[in-house]
């Protein structure tokens, strides 16, 4: 495959720590032996790998170091100074989205009624689904059931304006806007 693909420097050097990966992998089977009986030597050839491999090889090897031999890694930035904070680089809607948590909002724009069809996160069933005008004021709420359905809004004695929904699941949310026009 190196010749095949011409790989050198880098990728040349985590190919290799990943076939040695997989020869590991062989030889504990071959042995009869699982993760957790690796000799001194192999446990030092998965930390060089570790240490050194920055993809799925080195990812590997640190799995298996810190789940099953208490060694960690930590590639965490210094903080200068004696305050430090956290920044998440993480979206939570589209967390949410990759657990299953989806909702639409049709038609819209809306006159007299508003169709959400959601779907919950696997094994979740429950979930609230709220309204706000732009304020911040709540104008609904209702209590869903099921993973999946759909709840009917019916908007006929609401004003015209644009509205939040807001669909509360777990530790997931997903807002959407809906505007109302009569």
């Amino acid at each position: 495959m190196p010749q095949l693909y011409n790989l050198q420097g880098t990728e040349l050097t985590e190919h290799n720590q990943y076939m040695q990966l997989l020869a590991l992998q062989q030889t504990l089977q071959n042995e009869n032996r699982g993760i957790t009986m690796l000799t001194e030597s192999e446990i030092a050839d998965l930390v060089a790998i570790a240490e050194i491999n920055k993809s799925s090889a080195g990812a590997t090897a640190k799995g298996i170091l810190e789940s099953f031999y208490n060694k960690h890694f930590c590639d965490c930035p210094e903080v200068a100074g004696t305050t430090s904070f956290k920044k998440s680089n993480v979206d939570p809607a589209k967390l949410g989205k990759i657990y299953g948590l989806d909702i639409t909002a049709k038609p819209n724009p809306a006159t007299d009624w508003v169709a959400f069809d959601y779907t919950l996160p696997e094994n979740e069933v429950t979930a609230i689904l709220t309204l706000t005008d732009i304020t911040g004021k709540t104008i609904e709420s209702f209590n869903l059931n099921g993973q999946q359905g759909q709840k009917v809004w019916d908007t006929r004695d609401v004003k015209s304006g644009t509205y939040i929904y807001t669909l509360k699941v777990a530790s997931f949310n997903k807002t959407g806007k809906i505007v109302l026009t009569k």
